[in-house]
This record gives C-alpha cells, sequence and structure tokens, in this order.
C-alpha cells in the first residue's frame, strides 16, 4: 500500500502554495496596486489640529508603510495581502480583511445585505497633510479605537469604506431596521447584550441579528477646530451617505435605555461610527 510520509506532506504543502502564490500574484496584483492607491486618501478642504493619532496597529499595517513594498512585488508582505484576499473570498459571509491595513472585520448577513459586524477602524490619512487628523478615537485612548473604531465625519465617511464596501444609503439603513422588524424593537436584536459595554439597562438586547453594535459615542463638533467626544457607553452613532441639506445628512443612533432605532438628520461635521456594507 502506498502511503505519504509526513515530510513528503509537507514538501507537498508548500509546493503547493508556492504554485498558488505564483498564480494569484498574477491574478490579484492588479488588485493590490489599486488598494495600494487608495491606502492614503486625497482630502481637501479638511482643517484639523496638529495632533497625531495613536491607536495601535498590526504588523502588516506597519509593513504596507515600507517604502520597499513599492519595489518588490514577490514579497513577503505581498505574500500575506495575496492570502488575505483568497480568505476574503473563501470566508465572505463570515471575515472580511482590509487589504489596505491588514485589520480584520467579522461580517454578518441580515436579509439580503452583507454588513461588517464592527465598527470600522481605518486611519485616513490626508496625503498633503499627513500629520493633521482627519478621524478620531474617544477621547484618543487606544482600547477604545480597539473596541469601538474611529469617528468620522460625514465628509470622510462618504469615502472610508474599503474597496468592494460603501458607507449604507439612508434607505439601506431602512431596509435593516424594516427586515428586524422596525425602528421600536430593530435596537434591541442589532445591540450586543448585556453591560459589558453598554450602560444599565440596555432593555431587550438579544443581538439576534449578530450586528453587534457597541455604544462608541460621537465627537460634538462646535467648529473646524475644537470639539468634545460624548456619550461612550450611552449610544452609538451611524452615518448613512444621504444627505438631508447642505449641512447635514442622515444618521442612526441607539441607546441604553431603549431599543428604538432613532433616524436623525445631523450636522456633517460632527464624528460618528462608520458601518460599511457590501456592495452589490
Amino acid at each position: 500500500m502506498f502511503t505519504i510520509t509526513n515530510r513528503e506532506k509537507q514538501i507537498l504543502t508548500i509546493s503547493v502554495l508556492i504554485c498558488a502564490y505564483l498564480l494569484s500574484s498574477a491574478l490579484l496584483l492588479p488588485l493590490l496596486n489599486k488598494v495600494r492607491a487608495q491606502s492614503v486618501i486625497p482630502t481637501r478642504g479638511i482643517v484639523n489640529s496638529d495632533q497625531i493619532t495613536h491607536c495601535s496597529t498590526n504588523k502588516l499595517s506597519e509593513e504596507l508603510k515600507t517604502q520597499n513594498r513599492r519595489n518588490s512585488n514577490l514579497s513577503f508582505q505581498n505574500f500575506k495581502i495575496i492570502l488575505a484576499a483568497i480568505q476574503n473570498m473563501i470566508n465572505s459571509d463570515t471575515l472580511f480583511t482590509d487589504l489596505r491595513d491588514g485589520k480584520s472585520y467579522r461580517v454578518v448577513r441580515i436579509g439580503n445585505q452583507l454588513w461588517m459586524a464592527e465598527n470600522l477602524n481605518y486611519n485616513i490619512i490626508d496625503s498633503r497633510h499627513p500629520r493633521k487628523i482627519i478621524n478620531f478615537y474617544y477621547e484618543f485612548k487606544d482600547e477604545n479605537c480597539e473596541v469601538y473604531g474611529r469617528l468620522y465625519n460625514w465628509e470622510i465617511a462618504l469615502k472610508v469604506c474599503p474597496p468592494g464596501w460603501h458607507l449604507p444609503t439612508d434607505e439601506e439603513w431602512s431596509d435593516l431596521v424594516n427586515y428586524l422588524g422596525g425602528r421600536d424593537i430593530a435596537g434591541g436584536k442589532m445591540k450586543e447584550k448585556g453591560t459589558a459595554h453598554w450602560y444599565f439597562p440596555n432593555p431587550e438586547a438579544t443581538n439576534e441579528s449578530g450586528f453587534t453594535a457597541l455604544p462608541g459615542g460621537a465627537r460634538i463638533t462646535f467648529d473646524k477646530y475644537t470639539g468634545i467626544f460624548s456619550d461612550i457607553g450611552i449610544s452609538g452613532s451611524w452615518w448613512s451617505s444621504t444627505e438631508n441639506s447642505k449641512s447635514e445628512a442622515w444618521s442612526r443612533h441607539l441607546s441604553f435605555n431603549f431599543s428604538i432605532v432613532n433616524r436623525i438628520s445631523s450636522n456633517k461635521v460632527d464624528c460618528f461610527s462608520v458601518r460599511c456594507l457590501k456592495d452589490d
């Protein structure tokens, strides 16, 4: 009887990985180059303080910032990114890795929609002024950034989702809420249950949808230079891509003390969480 030794299995596995890498390199490098081009997004008309964000990033994120990434198409870094892209295809309904910085997000299918089940935590950079803040995280504490993600004004929220995903429209938010039974009860099905992150009492929170809404609070902006962080643990706020007026856009809000999903027209300069929705 023919048997394969462990050594032969290892050689076979390595050979398969090399072949898969070479093939995927040819197929996915154009996508990789496109993703890299979007890792620093030019912005216009944005004025911020000169404070730098410090939320920790993983090893892949740091590698993406090195200059030699542009000079070696067959590098270990590219190999990891291409493997992440393959995993995105295989695990498309459960996990997504943002190829711009290597961060991974749980995803959940609710009705006909595929949502990220975590708030976006992508550090968008102004290519002209890389030291200026154009997104925030609550009180600039790394632990808040890792749990609740970042907070973006509406203009930045429109362009911050990764390729293949988008900021949901007001109508798409309504589709989600209606699928979960309407505004009066949908919030309970969307919120993480318990009081690990939400303040007591967090009634009727079951998270049966898998959306796992967290109370990341917001940053309320007074003018282009000043603002305050508000309501972590109390409420969560998320942008839609739909304008209501020149200065306001529609948003969704959940609170610790009821299960209602509030639809509010909010000032575009305020900073809320972002949940990305998969393109059709």
